[in-house]
């Protein structure tokens, strides 16, 4: 009887989920395209509406995750990538209608600075000079800006000096490039002409020489089985009036021959270092984040669960409360606000004159702020679960309070403190949401589970991803095996 409820239930929820996601893709025309056209398809949003007689929905992204994402299946009407090698790539795998192609504006590259900088960087060339300990490009395995930059820095020979220095930010798109330029986290960044000249925030100091790169033309296309297919042509002639162009000269962009060839950008296969990389690398890395934020969330939690299990203070209901609210707070709000405090323009660029954003001690202490109440509310409980009489006991015969804690509570609650050591390692060993909103997906500080974001979301590799989510899924389910056999040791 109860299966019989549980199987109408499940059927009911089942059928509006279906009817829900049919008709939220009855309704709209949706088209992907490069992160930096978002402003003016934003502005030409109506007059794509009045030609497609539907409602638009706009996806914007890095042309490689969206290419991913319509590889994968997504439902897309037209896409619209920065360059010609993303759209080679789905055209090489009978993805997109052929007579849809379309060539719609061209673009140029810049190197920009933070507009309230030192000015020390006015030159591509500086980049390899002291004055520059940090430039932003987009991760040129997902992204064609970034794979436009990496070819630029090629042609100067500053590449290689900058990608051995460690100088090297990557970032998942274009538009997040603008921003670490922006909040003065980078020293430079190299970003389309466009978004340098659409933000106050930043400087353009120099162009990319000729030649030292591929043009950069934008592509679109109709994807095979879109489903609005009449309406994405409307759409798709919108784009190439004149009124849309127009509104695409407005922003910065140039007009291009529609149907002229397009000279693609080399593909990371052939240029950029592949998202993937060696499996042992972001292994040791998670491995070692992992391991000292756990350590330093006991060293601070164990004290605090026995300060909070045997003390009584004012204060205390709002410590408690916030100890939770990582577990309540989505991870990426706590990485907002550890942007706020470990960036250059944060606490600790205030006090200590530096930025821990990009690097292993930011990353430690995003998971370190994540696991910390997975430490301290299991010891808590183990160290309220201990007798009195015992405590007292050990106090008549002279323990200090800190002998008390050492000698007698921890042994006593050694079980309920492994438990915490368990569960904060394992949540450290998959924590993303706050740290990559604090390394991005910069590659030297590429943990497991940003790497596998970067392989099955940005690249569309699954089967890159799948021998790191089959390590992390196994390293959970042992951890998962070893905390099952302590409460039952425990029970008993």
């Amino acid at each position: 009887m109860h299966g019989a409820r549980l199987g109408v239930l499940c059927g009911i929820v089942l059928a509006a989920l279906a009817a829900l996601s049919g008709r939220a893709g009855a309704e709209e025309l949706t088209i992907s395209a490069a992160i930096s056209l978002q402003k003016p398809l934003e502005s030409v949003r109506p007059a794509l509406e009045k030609a497609a007689g539907l409602p638009v929905a706009l996806n914007f992204g890095a042309s490689g995750a969206l290419a991913a994402q319509i590889t994968r299946g997504a439902p897309v009407d037209l896409f619209i990538s920065a360059d010609g090698a993303t759209m080679d790539r789905l055209d090489s795998q009978a993805l997109l209608l052929t007579d849809s192609r379309a060539n719609l504006a061209s673009n140029s590259l810049v190197l920009i600075v933070p507009a309230r900088g030192p000015g020390s960087i006015t030159t591509f060339a500086d980049l390899g000079t002291p004055a520059c300990q940090r430039v932003a490009i987009g991760d040129p395995a997902v992204v064609p800006a970034g794979q436009y930059a990496r070819q630029t820095l090629g042609f100067l020979g500053l590449y290689d000096g900058l990608h051995a220095g460690n100088k090297l930010v990557t970032a998942e798109n274009v538009a997040q490039v603008l921003t670490y330029v922006a909040r003065g986290e980078v020293d430079a960044g190299i970003v389309y002409a466009t978004d340098a000249r659409n933000s106050d925030a930043v400087r353009r100091v120099a162009a990319a020489p000729a030649g030292s790169h591929d043009p950069i033309v934008y592509v679109m296309a109709i994807p095979k089985g879109a489903p609005h297919g009449a309406a994405a042509r409307a759409a798709r002639g919108a784009l190439l009036a004149p009124d849309a162009q127009s509104v695409l000269a407005s922003f910065g962009f140039t007009r291009v021959d529609a149907g002229a060839a397009t000279t693609a950008a080399t593909t990371p296969a052939d240029q950029a270092p592949r998202a993937g990389g060696a499996l042992l690398k972001p292994w040791l890395l998670s491995g070692q984040i992992a391991g000292l934020a756990t350590l330093i969330a006991v060293l601070l939690g164990v004290p605090l669960a026995w300060m909070l299990s045997r003390r009584r203070f004012p204060g205390q209901f709002l410590l408690e409360t916030a100890l939770l609210l990582p577990l309540v707070l989505p991870p990426t709000v706590i990485g907002f606000g550890l942007l706020y405090v470990l960036g250059q323009n944060g606490l600790a660029g205030h006090v200590a004159g530096i930025s821990l954003l990009f690097t292993r001690t930011g990353a430690t202490i995003a998971c370190t702020a994540i696991i910390f109440p997975l430490i301290v509310i299991p010891c808590r409980a183990a160290f309220a679960s201990i007798a009195s009489s015992l405590l007292e006991d050990a106090q008549l015969l002279g323990a200090t309070r800190l002998q008390l804690l050492i000698y007698v509570a921890i042994p006593l609650a050694a079980r309920g403190i492994l438990c915490g050591i368990l569960l904060g390692f394992a949540r450290a060993l998959g924590e993303f949401g706050a740290t990559i909103m604090i390394v991005g997906t910069n590659e030297n500080v590429r943990t497991l589970p940003i790497q596998i974001y970067s392989d099955a979301a940005l690249t569309g590799d699954i089967g890159r991803a799948a021998p790191a989510v089959l390590a992390l899924a196994v390293t959970s389910a042992i951890i998962a095996l070893i905390l099952t056999r302590l409460r039952v040791l425990s029970s008993n």
